[in-house]
């Protein structure tokens, strides 16, 4: 089958929690023969003004010319966040079916009023719940990459990924300020305003397609997020054996379960007493290391289910 995503950025110049379920999902896809082609919308934010490839896949800027031969070329179109109300005009012009990734409980008019017929993809049960579509839908949880997985690991960095404020920029460096005895690794993500700490402690890194550059030196991950629909991070975290310390929102609550500890982001001194705690305590802190471990078995991704949906 041939599977178009009209989508906002893709790797490897824009690579956030999207991004990554996008590239995980066309990985399988290629992998059991479907052939796969991107119309990114917003190619203008890095100059992009030709098509690339990357992993196998051919990826357009949008022009009208380039849009007409995608879509007579695809047979099914996958929207994921914005401009699903365009796709889905144009799946009525083409006469194309449409998949809808519902990566937030937002709810979206034009999938709710969509004038072509839809089918959703929710990323979480919580998120479901929420949005409550009628239309036909399959709950995938975002898949972790396997191949993110560093083979050794030294326990040198208390690390946090994407440095703006949602995410919990403030709240990492006021801990980090608490434990001048360790280092803290603050690594940039790809959208937001990153905000960076001139804390003696903190090193602060570009974000890079390759993670596995950093993970091989983090012992502890903070995700302080105060919105956060499901946390690929979270998962890359856990895959590693990483101990997590996680802020409770309903996405982090369903994805880590048991797999990690939960504190209010609010409370940075307890955020810091258990990193110490962690830090200090071999025992405990593989407690929390076989925790993630056991959880991430527990969320095998079914390629399977979501493959039979999407072309049924």
């Amino acid at each position: 089958m041939k599977v178009l995503w009209s989508i906002h950025l893709y790797y490897p110049r824009h690579g956030a929690g999207a991004e990554s379920m996008t590239r995980t999902i066309n990985k399988y896809l290629i992998s059991q023969g479907h052939e796969v082609k991107i119309l990114l919308h917003q190619a203008n934010q890095y100059k992009i003004k030709e098509m690339y490839e990357f992993e196998g896949i051919s990826i357009f800027p949008p022009d009208d010319y380039i849009i007409d031969k995608l879509f007579t070329w695809s047979d099914v179109v996958i929207s994921y966040l914005d401009y699903n109300k365009w796709t889905s005009y144009k799946c009525v012009e083409y006469k194309k079916k449409m998949v809808h990734i519902a990566h937030n409980d937002i709810p979206y008019a034009s999938v709710i009023d969509s004038p072509c017929p839809v089918k959703v993809v929710y990323n979480a049960e919580w998120v479901k719940n929420v949005l409550n579509y009628v239309h036909p839908s399959f709950v995938f949880p975002p898949p972790v990459d396997e191949s993110m997985k560093v083979e050794k690991r030294e326990k040198k960095y208390i690390a946090m990924v994407n440095l703006n404020s949602n995410k919990g920029a403030m709240q990492f460096y006021s801990v980090a300020k608490k434990l001048p005895q360790y280092q803290f690794l603050a690594i940039k993500g790809s959208y937001d305003n990153q905000i960076v700490s001139t804390l003696p402690n903190v090193k602060t890194v570009p974000n890079v397609p390759d993670i596995r550059v950093y993970y091989k030196e983090v012992a502890i991950m903070l995700c302080l997020s105060h919105y956060e629909s499901w946390g690929l991070v979270a998962g890359e975290a856990m895959m590693n054996g990483i101990p997590l310390i996680c802020n409770p929102t309903p996405g982090l609550n369903e994805n880590v379960g048991k797999g990690g500890i939960f504190i209010n982001r609010k409370d940075t001194q307890k955020i810091a007493d258990e990193i110490t705690k962690l830090m200090e305590d071999e025992k405990y802190y593989q407690k929390w290391s076989k925790a993630g471990l056991k959880r991430f078995q527990e969320l095998k991704p079914d390629f399977k289910g979501l493959e039979s949906f999407i072309f049924s």
